[in-house]
């Protein structure tokens, strides 16, 4: 085999390695994924990161706010986050994915979603409190 075709066929496979990589790791937008938990989420309540005042998703985020309330499931709204121990990289890797699909994005019970119906974080939370 000539070094091009080597070349050409190493490319190859590394294209597709790449290409199965991103799809296994990419996280659905179907379900909540287990994600590293942030200092700031507590794990008996739902965490939701996003600003009620972006213009962008501000209203998203304000509607999941009230209906929480309103279900009386204990909640509590953060503008950020930080760890203090991240070497669960596939978990980090997951968390920015999750993030680039925007915000809200919804802390419950070591696991976040972008987006989620209030049904979502109502199966999920009662999940973690076995109602």
């Amino acid at each position: 085999m000539s070094r091009l075709n080597l070349i050409f066929a190493g490319s190859l496979t590394l294209l597709i390695g790449i290409t199965i990589f991103d799809k296994v790791m990419k996280p659905s937008n179907a379900s909540f994924v287990d994600v590293p938990t942030p200092v700031e989420v507590e794990p008996t309540q739902v965490v939701i990161a996003g600003l009620p005042s972006c213009p962008h998703s501000g209203k998203e985020t304000q509607s999941l706010l009230h209906q929480l309330a309103t279900a009386n499931i204990p909640h509590k709204n953060i503008t950020s986050f930080s760890f203090t121990n991240a070497d669960d990289w596939h978990g980090v890797y997951q968390l920015n994915e999750i993030m680039k699909q925007g915000t809200p994005v919804v802390f419950v019970n070591g696991k976040a979603k972008s987006k989620p119906s209030l049904d979502e974080v109502v199966t999920e939370y009662r999940k973690m409190t076995k109602r």
